[in-house]
């Protein structure tokens, strides 16, 4: 789902390990939109003050650290 979702919204053939932030497909613009994709998929609130940009750097990194299995594609 997560990836599919990217795939959506960007010209670019997302896969688990693009990088995210380092590309610009993800920037300061649209973080809230991740965030809010994060909060939706796992009924938790991502506290921002607790936020590494690194587990939001692939597909992969957030699905290992925010999702559950089958969540990724």
């Amino acid at each position: 789902m997560l990836i599919s979702q990217f795939n959506e919204n960007s010209e670019i053939n997302i896969t688990p390990t693009t990088e995210l932030i380092d590309s610009g497909i993800v920037d300061s613009m649209n973080i809230a939109e991740l965030l809010a994709y994060i909060e939706g998929a796992t009924g938790q609130a991502v506290e921002v003050s607790d936020l590494d940009l690194a587990d939001l750097a692939t597909p992969q990194t957030i699905a290992a650290k925010f999702l559950s299995e089958g969540t990724l594609g």
